[in-house]
């Protein structure tokens, strides 16, 4: 993937090389997984999620300009990486009651994203440098860290709970609960 191909463009080596340090970085993403779980005990979860999304756009910045030592930055991202994931699934569905089962369909079926972004990224890499393409996980990152630090804790209304019931009051197909409401 991209991780190989920037790792041969910074240090011009081959490919089985490049392979070697993507495998050390996917031991960084399961140590990242481990400590950041635990860290999660004393962090509020969207505040970590906000802290790590933003140093790994940080982090990006010198992969993008394709500075000294950026391939270890990169790999440093898988750390910081490993949290973003089931952190936000679970804040999207904290609090939704009822509507958690369709909701968590949704968010699995957004994951459409790691279909789309790739040839975007190809696209930008072939058409600048394999380092620019990364600009696009940077800024979704970005995003990401908002979501942690600021969407996470956005009310929109009404709870879901109570948005449920007034589904209920209007689909023929839930029975009633009150017995008088029975012809």
């Amino acid at each position: 993937g991209f991780f190989i191909n920037y790792v041969v463009d910074a240090w011009g080596v081959s490919n089985q090389i490049a392979a070697l340090y993507l495998s050390a970085s996917l031991v960084l993403f399961t140590v990242g997984r481990f400590i950041g779980t635990a860290v999660m005990r004393a962090v509020h979860p969207p505040m970590l999620l906000g802290v790590y999304s933003t140093l790994i756009a940080l982090l990006m910045v010198p992969v993008i300009i394709n500075v000294s030592g950026a391939v270890y930055m990169l790999m440093a991202c898988f750390f910081f990486h490993s949290i973003v994931f089931p952190t936000v699934f679970a804040l999207t569905l904290k609090g939704l009651g009822p509507a958690t089962e369709q909701a968590s369909s949704c968010l699995i079926m957004a994951i459409v994203g790691g279909a789309v972004f790739p040839p975007v990224m190809g696209l930008l890499a072939d058409t600048f440098s394999t380092s620019t393409a990364f600009v696009l996980p940077a800024l979704c990152f970005v995003y990401v860290a908002w979501y942690g630090f600021i969407g996470s804790h956005v009310n929109h209304g009404p709870t879901p709970v109570s948005a449920y019931s007034e589904l209920e009051l209007h689909d023929p197909h839930v029975l009633p609960t009150n017995d008088k409401a029975l012809p």
